[in-house]
């Protein structure tokens, strides 16, 4: 209970063999709209089938619910797993005046799909995640085509490259959410929305300020500190 109330829903939970291919329904119960709508409550949805947020199943479901139950809040994980980055710069636009949707960063590692939620929905939707502890594994995601693969210690053998020497997932995407950022031209306030503030107004979390903390902390530095900082 309280403002952290909510539900994480999984493939894993579908009545079908292949679960990487169940449709959204197969797996969330009307319950959990109904509840999450009554209550304000947040889903956290990891969506699945081949092309993720570019499927016309995932955008159909998503848009229908969002709109029928508009006090419930879905996140969708992995910026609308957005492994393959093209999938979320294809689909994101279907999402496209619904306001109650939004996107987490956890364990992507390319920039593409970040600053395709930034163009279609500003810096007001995306918050920051780690997954952890996925974000302890050295390696990486990598779109390929229509699709994506993970590198890491089992298929990948780092000693016979020359240059690549891996770090860890959550290293790899807090990288590209800094390439997406400086692409797009973020200033400091954006970038703590992101990190910060998204998710504190979503969950109901108060806070204390709605200026630039980091700035305002800066300019009540050098007045304090003699020579500045």
């Amino acid at each position: 209970s309280g403002k952290f109330s909510g539900f994480k829903v999984y493939h894993v939970y579908a009545s079908r063999k292949n679960t990487l291919e169940a449709e959204p329904q197969e797996y969330i119960p009307e319950w959990v709209w109904e509840l999450s709508n009554r209550y304000s409550l947040a889903i956290m949805l990891h969506m699945v089938r081949a092309r993720a947020m570019a499927d016309p199943v995932n955008q159909s479901y998503i848009r229908e619910h969002c709109l029928q139950f508009p006090n419930a809040k879905l996140i969708l994980a992995h910026a609308a797993r957005g492994f393959c980055g093209n999938h979320t710069t294809e689909g994101i636009a279907s999402l496209r005046g619904l306001d109650n949707v939004f996107f987490d960063t956890s364990a992507v590692c390319e920039s593409q799909p970040f600053e395709a939620i930034l163009r279609e929905f500003g810096t007001s939707r995306l918050m920051f995640g780690t997954d952890f502890s996925v974000s302890e594994i050295f390696g990486r995601c990598v779109s390929i085509g229509d699709g994506f693969f993970w590198l890491g210690k089992e298929n990948v053998n780092w000693e016979s490259t020359t240059f690549a020497r891996p770090v860890r997932v959550g290293l790899e995407s807090l990288l590209a959410i800094k390439q997406a950022c400086h692409t797009l031209r973020l200033n400091d306030a954006d970038v703590e929305r992101i990190f910060c503030h998204n998710a504190r107004a979503m969950l109901g979390i108060e806070t204390n300020s709605t200026t630039n903390i980091t700035q305002e902390t800066y300019k009540r530095a050098k007045q304090l500190i003699p020579g500045g900082t």
